[in-house]
């Protein structure tokens, strides 16, 4: 079996077997076709996600998501200078290749052209805070330093990261960052540089990119050391770059359920009630990308919260855009949530 037809999939799909075949095929694309295999159009990671966001369920099927007008070209003898044009010109990393009928006869990639290029994006982990709720956890250790899986949570991130080409970082640091510091030095170990931003004071989430002002001219990602987390930061990066977001924040549904009966009220009369009903919200999932003009807005030496920046880009009319989280996600926050990741990593993480 040619590697592309383990990428095909029919309109009936649901949305889930459709995340299945991108997340085995490590292509980012599914190919959607007819009995005959002639395309019908194509699902990648961005459109999923945009689905999501548009209220389909995972149970759905494709054909509601789909692109159904993708680029594709005749498959011929194309030289790879014509490919990557084509790619280039239209903003795509995978290219359907099919026959003079429109049936599929292969899939060419950027990253089989290119090889895997390193990302120019710096990558920035919050890694200041003072893990009070992890106590005594952290009393002798930055949260980020915490291990699991047998290294330390930072570890984990960069790793990760570096594996998906980024090559440049910038850790902030304050409680205990002698550790930190000690630990990672300047990156070499990794064949990556960091370099830090050693908050004196508590910045919150966002003060210390202050510090980074006039220094990008990529997007930058930013995400929260204390996350554990299987995100494609490669697919949230083209997601933000092909939809022309100012900021792109990750984010993550959560469910609640009452523990309690509702009821609804018209005056006296009970009009309706609910038994145990579940809430559904998104939640911020401590994962960003940032185009690099906005930091200067940041202001200098304050206790910042990202939550307080994003709302000024809103305010100001600044665009900023959602990226549904279906991958792993855990905000190591309490000594439970901790002690939970520790056995998710042994059992689905590693």
């Amino acid at each position: 079996m040619n590697f592309f037809e383990k990428l095909l999939i029919s309109p009936d799909t649901t949305i889930l077997q459709a995340l299945q075949k991108i997340s085995e095929g490590h292509a980012q694309v599914a190919l959607v076709v007819d009995e005959n295999q002639k395309l019908l159009g194509t699902v990648t990671d961005g459109d999923i996600r945009r689905g999501i966001l548009k209220s389909y369920e995972l149970t759905d099927a494709v054909k509601n998501i789909m692109n159904t007008q993708p680029i594709k070209v005749i498959y011929d003898n194309h030289s790879k200078e014509k490919l990557i044009a084509i790619m280039v010109k239209h903003h795509i990393h995978q290219l359907p290749l099919v026959d003079k009928a429109g049936r599929v006869q292969g899939l060419q990639t950027m990253d089989e052209l290119l090889n895997p290029t390193e990302k120019p994006n710096l990558a920035v982990i919050m890694s200041g805070g003072l893990g009070k709720r992890l106590k005594p956890l952290t009393n002798h250790l930055p949260k980020p330093m915490l291990t699991i899986g047998g290294k330390p949570l930072l570890e984990l991130n960069i790793n990760k990261l570096r594996a998906e080409g980024f090559r440049r970082f910038c850790i902030t640091v304050g409680y205990k960052a002698e550790i930190i510091k000690e630990y990672f030095g300047d990156g070499s170990k990794w064949d990556i540089s960091i370099e830090y931003i050693h908050e004196d004071m508590p910045l919150g989430t966002a003060g210390a990119l202050h510090y980074l002002r006039d220094k990008e001219q990529n997007a930058m990602l930013v995400m929260n050391g204390d996350l554990l987390t299987q995100i494609k930061f490669r697919s949230l990066l083209e997601f933000h770059e092909k939809n022309g977001a100012d900021c792109t924040v990750c984010i993550r549904e959560f469910d609640y359920q009452l523990p309690y009966g509702t009821v609804e009220l018209k005056n006296q009369k009970i009009t309706a009630i609910t038994e145990k009903p579940i809430y559904k919200h998104y939640v911020n999932a401590g994962v960003y990308i940032l185009n690099p003009n906005l930091v200067k807005n940041i202001p200098i030496g304050e206790f910042y919260p990202m939550t307080t920046f994003i709302e000024e880009l809103i305010r100001t009319n600044h665009r900023v855009d959602a990226f549904p989280l279906m991958e792993y996600w855990s905000d190591i926050g309490q000594i439970s949530d901790y002690e939970k990741a520790c056995q998710d990593f042994e059992f689905a993480i590693a």
